[in-house]
């Protein structure tokens, strides 16, 4: 029997994921899990099925990858909890009378986007919580009754979430890797055009940089330039941060210090 530690293990997308090994990956699953993304979506190339599932992006293809990840562990019968943008609220889960006050602006997406999501789709289990506006700034929130934070991408969001929630003391970063764009899923993504954004794009122009949210952008260092107030910040909240990856831009930076994914 595997024993549960006092972590949470948080489940990026970096190509890192691929060198976990068979005991890494059954320790994991005795363990709470939070994905982030699309994760979900390609789970089955790593083999580590998360507890939970955090969204909070906004822009195409978001709602797709929401709808698809949801309708997934349905069809498994292999429900998680989901941590979802407050602005989730407002596209799913509505009444018969409410989608169709909708039904135009579903239209409007579907045409613009090649996609008709399902607004009476009813997301649960589900937490909910806002962010702050994108800041180097950074604004932690210490409720749910508060934005959580938000500088260069999702995970620092996801961060001061799971200090929020105090799902774990010692938050645990796997492929979160930074240093590569790569990810766990590239082979099967490249062939889904209808997951690409506009990150994409700019990803695939410099396919071997780091990853985009460690680019600077429009004046912002990448999130590694604010990573140590955030480790700083949890840590005020009595939580650690530390990367399973040796080889992560966190880890080579020493804004992070390494662990290996088995308790020693």
């Amino acid at each position: 029997m595997t024993h549960k530690d006092d972590s949470v293990y948080v489940l990026g997308s970096g190509a890192s994921l691929l060198t976990l090994t068979p005991e890494e990956k059954e320790y994991l699953q005795g363990q709470t899990t939070v994905a982030m993304n699309k994760y979900l979506l390609f789970w089955h190339i790593v083999g580590v099925y998360p507890k939970w599932h955090f969204l909070a992006d906004q822009h195409y293809p978001a709602l797709r990858i929401m709808q698809e990840s949801y309708l997934l562990t349905q069809e498994m019968r292999r429900p998680v909890q989901w941590l979802l943008h407050a602005n989730y609220r407002d596209v799913f889960g509505l009444d018969s009378e409410q989608a169709a006050a909708r039904a135009e602006q579903v239209e409007r997406y579907k045409t613009d986007y090649g996609f008709g999501y399902q607004p009476t789709l009813r997301i649960d289990p589900v937490t909910y919580f806002e962010r702050s506006q994108d800041s180097a700034d950074i604004a932690w929130a210490e409720s749910l009754d508060e934005p959580m934070a938000n500088f260069r991408g999702s995970l620092s969001t996801l961060i001061n979430l799971l200090c929020v929630l105090d799902l774990g003391r010692t938050i645990k970063l796997l492929g979160v890797d930074l240093s590569s764009s790569e990810s766990f899923y590239d082979a099967e993504y490249l062939h889904r055009r209808d997951l690409h954004d506009v990150y994409t794009r700019l990803q695939l122009s410099k396919p071997r940089s780091m990853h985009f949210t460690a680019l600077p952008w429009y004046g912002k260092s990448g999130i590694q330039g604010q990573m140590g107030t955030i480790v700083s910040l949890a840590r005020a909240a009595g939580h650690d941060i530390v990367c399973c990856n040796p080889h992560s831009l966190l880890v080579e930076q020493g804004v992070c210090e390494f662990a290996p994914v088995l308790p020693a």
